[in-house]
């Protein structure tokens, strides 16, 4: 159609609004389409259309179905169901027939408030869903590694239990090894007690005929206390190393095993020496010096024994 055309037609069209809307929202689609750059705005004006109002006409032609209910309403009353949702305005406009423009945008309000509220309690139940499928995926992997854990913590038993069978037999062998150094010092002390009678006796001058066979027995014992005492060393610290290992805190070794050892390793060096009066005389002031070194020492241990000790509460 011509542009004239077209402006008769809506001129005609809004004399009678009432049942129009859809026919001068269409007229105005074409009319656009028709119009130069610059021409849409004072045409409009020359037919006496705000640009506003233009814009829902051809909006109301756009999205109306011209065989649907909505296109028998009057323009006002389009346009305030045009506010309502696409899906809800067939059913609001089988209501319309008998509200007015501002009943209709009222109810139009509460249909979209109703189903903005609907919306929401929608994406509160699917967060609420996402929140419970990563609760329990999150429960799972607890319930895994409890499963792990608990796992670890028996095979840690089992390694305990082994650990304790290994101390007992290491205190068993230990104890066996110990009695049978106590013996051969005791083996030890009398050959020494016999040697000193035989060289008291014969001055050191005079050596008897069974000497060299009695040191020779004596440095047999010495040297076969020493494997034994050894291999009680040895013992020891195995058990050290169990008690240990079967124990959640590891501490230093008790001071009277580190004394006990030290003193072992003094008195087996000193039975190694040959017992013989004039070389002590000889070399007596060395012999005094180290006497009185000793003496010293355990008379410090022994005050120091003989203070009394406050000891602080362990927790365990």
């Amino acid at each position: 159609r011509t542009r004239e055309e077209i402006t008769a037609s809506v001129r005609i069209h809004m004399r009678s609004m009432v049942n129009n809307a859809l026919e001068i929202g269409m007229d105005l689609v074409e009319m656009k389409e028709a119009c130069q750059h610059g021409e849409w705005l004072p045409w409009l004006k020359e037919i006496g259309l705000s640009a506003s109002t233009a814009a829902n006409y051809m909006r109301i032609a756009r999205e109306v179905n011209g065989d649907s209910k909505m296109a028998q309403l009057p323009y006002t009353k389009i346009l305030a169901l045009m506010a309502a949702p696409k899906e809800d305005r067939e059913a609001l406009a089988e209501a319309a027939g008998d509200m007015s423009a501002a009943e209709i945008r009222k109810l139009t309000e509460e249909r979209t408030r109703a189903a903005a509220a609907a919306n929401t309690e929608t994406e509160r139940a699917d967060q609420a869903e996402e929140a419970l499928k990563k609760s329990e995926a999150d429960a799972k992997k607890i319930y895994d590694k409890n499963a792990s854990l608990r796992t670890e913590m028996q095979n840690l038993q089992v390694k305990l239990e082994k650990a304790r069978d290994g101390q007992k037999q290491a205190e068993s062998g230990c104890n066996i090894l110990k009695g049978t150094v106590e013996k051969q010092k005791e083996i030890i002390n009398d050959l020494q007690e016999k040697l000193i009678v035989a060289e008291n006796q014969q001055k050191i001058e005079v050596v008897p005929a069974d000497y060299e066979q009695l040191k020779r027995e004596r440095e047999e014992l010495i040297s076969a206390a020493a494997e034994a005492e050894e291999r009680a060393a040895k013992a020891e610290a195995a058990m050290e190393t169990a008690q240990m290992d079967g124990s959640a805190n590891k501490t230093e070794r008790p001071i009277g095993i580190i004394l006990g050892q030290a003193m072992n390793a003094f008195f087996s060096e000193c039975e190694m020496m040959p017992y013989n009066p004039a070389e002590l005389q000889r070399d007596s002031y060395a012999v005094k010096h180290c006497i009185g070194q000793i003496h010293e020492w355990c008379l410090r241990m022994e005050d120091a024994l003989a203070v009394p000790v406050i000891t602080e509460a362990r927790v365990i």
